[in-house]
């Protein structure tokens, strides 16, 4: 009985093996909004929270995204409901940069070090600026390109971005927050979406069935039987 014994264990042990060292995934990640492959949100899995690609509010005015998160009738550029989505704090943008770039300190500076976590964070969430290379995010020499995005901060607008820009002697990434207390709430631009995020949408794994469990170990046990019959020391 010894085989059959030391055969469930180690089956065990590889399951366990197997779920232990599952690989991490990263703090934020690429997710659907309306369909399989729209790539509209971004998932940030240290808050829970997802966030709407800004390229989906670009023309938009914060008269009209407010109205239209108020009367739950806002949609994305492309027809999606934004239902159960809210703007963000000048707070939360801030923890989301933290997490897409944890060298980031909160100071306002364009250096090579913030290159590569901008230029991420701009492919997650899209590029709004009116370069020709936006949509590649393939820089020229001298040329800045990224994402501006809006939020409200009390009674005024703020604009916040995140740029990259191709320099000769080394590219340069920036996280910035630029308060703009004069913007007309009727304003719009083709360059500026608008921070709209909503609680991540949990989908709970099943739960496995009795009767899954019933047959998980009957195939266990016809495993264990087959192999002891193939002992040539079963008599």
């Amino acid at each position: 009985m010894k085989q059959p014994i030391r055969l469930g264990i180690l089956t065990a042990a590889a399951l366990a093996v197997a779920i232990g060292t599952a690989p991490a995934r990263a703090a934020l990640i690429s997710t659907d909004l309306a369909a399989g492959g729209d790539g509209l949100l971004i998932l940030d899995q240290g808050t829970s929270l997802e966030w709407l690609d800004l390229t989906e509010t670009t023309g938009l005015s914060p008269n009209a995204v407010t109205a239209g998160l108020g009367a739950e009738t806002l949609t994305t550029n492309a027809g999606a409901s934004l239902l159960g989505f809210r703007y963000a704090t000048q707070s939360e943008i801030e923890t989301l940069w933290t997490h897409a770039d944890p060298a980031w300190n909160g100071v306002d500076g364009q250096i090579a070090a913030h290159f590569d976590a901008a230029f991420d964070i701009i492919g997650l969430m899209g590029c709004t600026t009116t370069a020709s290379t936006c949509p590649t995010l393939d820089l020229d020499p001298f040329e800045e390109i990224g994402h501006l995005g809006i939020y409200p901060s009390g009674s005024v607008f703020n604009v916040s971005a995140v740029t990259i820009e191709g320099r000769d002697t080394g590219d340069l990434g920036r996280f910035a927050i630029q308060q703009i207390t004069n913007m007309d709430r009727a304003d719009s631009s083709p360059s500026r979406g608008h921070y709209l995020i909503r609680d991540a949408v949990i989908t709970p794994l099943p739960e496995p069935t009795p009767g899954a469990l019933m047959a998980l170990a009957l195939a266990v046990f016809g495993l264990m039987r087959l192999r002891r019959g193939a002992s040539p020391n079963h008599a």
